[in-house]
């Protein structure tokens, strides 16, 4: 069907998509340089909205060129617009991330069924007094300003997640690392501790807890005496970690068939969060410890400095930054490492 000039058209983007059906309009004229760098002209596009079905994108284009106005009269809720700003925005990003975006829209249901036009500051700002995650707090004022970002459309014009007040920052608490008896008092009791024995693995590594459990067991080289850490929050992450004599009967127990070093009852990779909420807790609960998991890593660094190690080996240990070397650790100095790991004790 051809529609009159300045009428307006419909596109199908694919049959992928829940809403394939875009209606759009000519929004003027734009200059670009073709591939001969030769200036041109095309016609650029404002995009309406987006359906399911091809008869209610011409039913929308028919009522838009009636009362051009529906668009500031946009009867579109919450959870619709969210849909169709996921439809093209969940092609582009990481499973995780569209696993995020997913936790936070649900903790926007109090607003699911209410028109976007209506939603005001004071709806946004209960949503975060009520977040219990102090941590994803920001995260969840970015998810809304992107959905406003995308309501702009609609000629929403106002972004009321701008007006967001954000919880003052609870002072952080100080590290504390573990003291000896404590450590001993892991080694005494660990066997009897299903995953214990990961704090002991942490204390004599100063790994992060979420390297420690994305290590797979075709990086670990007990005969050559080290883990290579694949995957870091940092650059300076990806290295090689020297194994203490003591940790490496700890080590040898857990390789298996399984393709992690860390696993559940299932063998399969046992995930940070299923470890922080169903292991953790209880661990440091039969040993009596009051303590972070991420301390382990804490106390590693401040005995390293106790007995006076290498400076620079300790940073190439745990992964941190050096800004006077520039070249990365590889496996050929891994034995400097070594040397230096077998100096430390607790």
């Amino acid at each position: 069907m051809r529609f009159p000039n300045g009428y307006g058209s419909i596109i199908n983007l694919g049959k992928k998509r829940r809403k394939p059906f875009a209606v759009r309009i000519t929004a003027g004229v734009e200059e670009y340089l073709n591939k001969d760098g030769v200036k041109s002209y095309r016609q650029k596009y404002k995009y309406l909205g987006y359906f399911e079905k091809r008869k209610d994108a011409l039913e929308f284009l028919a009522e838009y060129n009636a009362n051009p106005s529906i668009l500031n009269q946009s009867n579109i809720t919450f959870k619709e617009l969210y849909e169709e700003w996921a439809s093209y925005r969940y092609e582009k990003i990481s499973p995780n991330t569209i696993a995020h975006y997913k936790v936070w829209f649900k903790h926007c249901e109090p607003l699911h069924n209410m028109l976007f036009k209506d939603i005001k500051t004071a709806h946004l700002q209960a949503l975060i007094n009520n977040c219990k995650s102090k941590s994803s707090i920001p995260k969840l004022k970015m998810f809304l300003g992107q959905l406003y970002k995308y309501a702009a459309k609609y000629d929403f014009e106002k972004d009321y997640s701008k007006f967001i007040e954000l919880p003052t920052k609870e002072p952080i608490k100080p590290k504390t690392p573990y003291t000896t008896d404590e450590i001993k008092n892991i080694w005494a009791k660990y066997k009897a501790i299903n995953h214990a024995d990961v704090f002991l693995i942490l204390l004599y590594t100063g790994m992060r807890v979420s390297e420690l459990l994305e290590m797979q067991i075709k990086n670990v080289n007990l005969q050559e005496r080290y883990m290579f850490v694949e995957k870091s929050k940092t650059a300076a992450g990806v290295r090689y970690v020297p194994l203490h004599r003591d940790i490496e009967p700890l080590i040898k127990a857990r390789l298996n068939d399984s393709e992690y070093l860390i696993t559940n009852k299932q063998n399969k990779q046992l995930k940070y969060s299923n470890f922080q909420k169903n292991y953790a807790p209880q661990i440091k609960d039969k040993l009596g410890l009051n303590h972070t998991i991420h301390e382990t890593r804490h106390t590693f660094i401040s005995q390293c400095h106790r007995l006076g190690l290498n400076n620079l080996a300790v940073k190439r240990i745990v992964g941190h930054a050096n800004d006077d070397i520039t070249q990365h650790y590889t496996k050929l100095n891994i034995n400097d490492l070594i040397q230096v790991m077998d100096t430390f004790k607790y």
